[in-house]
């Protein structure tokens, strides 16, 4: 997982640079007054309280952003041309003068879909799209929002999609599916501080789909509508999903959280919170005796509150599934597809499980053919006031014990926040490692370059 690390660590460790003021906005003519997205339709006393991601406090497009209503931000490149679209503005003639380095900014409103084909910046100036006010911009989504084919070099910030029928965001690399690793389209997008809001309750609705490319970065996103997946990565490598935020719609529930499927590798889902309502928080690999296995994912940091299954795998290899919080699972803490054709190299560390008697339906279903050497268990603090003696009808965490299982630490998990009161049970899940009592950590934001290493 070595260039996981590196990329993440390149990210995370880069604030925005700083630009002189933006120039005189050019392109587009003021429209009509912007209107406002609709609130929820639950009334807020009736939301669930969902649970934050722990490295991210704000996910989601931004609302206490300190820039003006009515003034443009500061370009991120210096000397970038800034493009303003107004609410219901036909925008598809900008893509012909954008530059590496500009802007294309959108007013609050409501906002026309649109397909970008070949739009690409440089690693040193990519494109930027994003809006303009502490109110996001919003994408009303009659089939997908943004489809981006082929672009390149983009970063996607502080706007809103609303009810997709298909996808909020499809970033797509183009060519047949299951493409060879040295065919991928090379896309080094970045998508940050973005909200997709609204449930249609078809079978086949994400939030945001990337097929068939390369470096792609997924930060600080907020889910509230989804069917499928909230993310769903297909023949994609080199992904980073960071500081996501699953949060259903009251009584509402969505497949997966996170799905990775086809020939995809190299994939890092870290600080993340997957909420009540979601059935498979994540789930690597696409069934089938003879489907590709995802390669080299890796878990962490990651706080699950009331899902189904936290990690299910069908055909997968160097899975890590490390220092996270699982509360109240209903289905199973990890599973194995009973089609899985290839299970190998799964490590299992410094997981905090913690559920009510009865809750849990399993603990890791599996079909017997995936031998237990598959899994490698270390410390872990897997805790219920019905074990032990549930360990007969649960079945015991399956794989081979390397580690110690702690069974008799009751976490006393905050339930704001998950993060454990006992000071035994700090050593495990989503908070392992940071003081007792500290603040929750808010990483910077990453570099305003698509580029990675």
């Amino acid at each position: 997982m070595s260039v996981l690390t590196s990329v993440l660590t390149f990210a995370c460790a880069m604030q925005a640079a700083t630009a002189p003021p933006a120039p005189p906005a050019t392109g587009a003519t003021p429209a009509s007054t912007p209107a406002t997205p609709p609130a929820p339709d639950a009334p807020a006393a009736l939301q669930r309280m969902a649970v934050p991601p722990p490295l991210v406090p704000a996910p989601g497009a931004r609302s206490g952003s300190p820039n003006a209503a009515g003034r443009m931000p500061q370009p991120y490149s210096p000397g970038a041309r800034q493009f303003l679209v107004q609410p219901g503005q036909v925008w598809s003639h900008l893509l012909e003068d954008v530059a590496p380095g500009d802007e294309i900014v959108f007013a609050p409103g409501f906002h026309l879909a649109q397909k970008v084909t070949g739009l690409r910046g440089t690693k040193e100036r990519p494109i930027v799209l994003r809006g303009r006010d502490a109110f996001p911009g919003a994408v009303g989504c009659a089939d997908t929002g943004w489809h981006l084919e082929r672009c390149g070099n983009l970063i996607i910030e502080n706007m809103s999609f609303l009810n997709p029928g298909d996808a909020g965001i499809l970033v797509d690399g183009g060519g047949p599916a299951g493409q060879a690793p040295g065919d991928l389209w090379r896309a080094d997008i970045v998508i940050r501080n973005c909200t997709f809001t609204g449930t249609r309750g078809k079978g086949e609705q994400d939030a945001v789909r990337v097929r068939a490319c390369v470096d792609v970065t997924l930060d600080a996103l907020r889910m509230d509508g989804w069917d499928d997946s909230a993310v769903e990565l297909e023949d994609a490598r080199r992904v980073i999903v960071r500081g996501l935020m699953a949060a259903p719609a009251q009584g509402l529930r969505n497949a997966h959280g996170v799905r990775v499927r086809g020939r995809s590798a190299e994939v890092l889902v870290t600080g993340a919170a997957f909420n009540a309502g979601t059935g498979t928080a994540i789930a690597v690999g696409s069934p089938g005796r003879d489907a590709w296995p995802v390669e080299r994912t890796r878990v962490e940091r990651c706080l699950f509150d009331g899902v189904g299954t936290a990690v299910a795998m069908a055909n997968v290899r160097e899975l890590a599934f490390a220092r996270s919080t699982v509360n109240e699972p209903t289905a199973a803490v990890w599973s194995i597809d009973p089609d899985a054709g290839i299970v190998a190299d799964v490590s299992i560390d410094r997981l905090l499980v913690s559920w009510s008697p009865g809750a849990l339906r399993a603990f890791s279903p599996h079909p017997d053919r995936v031998p237990p050497t598959a899994f490698t268990l270390g410390d872990n603090l897997f805790h219920s006031a019905e074990l032990p003696d549930a360990w007969s009808v649960l079945g015991a965490p399956y794989g081979v014990v390397r580690g110690t299982s702690t069974v008799d630490e009751a976490p006393m998990l905050d339930p704001a926040t998950l993060r454990p009161r006992n000071p035994v049970a700090a050593r495990f899940g989503a908070f392992a490692g940071l003081p007792a009592g500290s603040p929750t950590p808010s990483a910077p934001a990453p570099k305003p370059s698509a580029g990675t290493p």
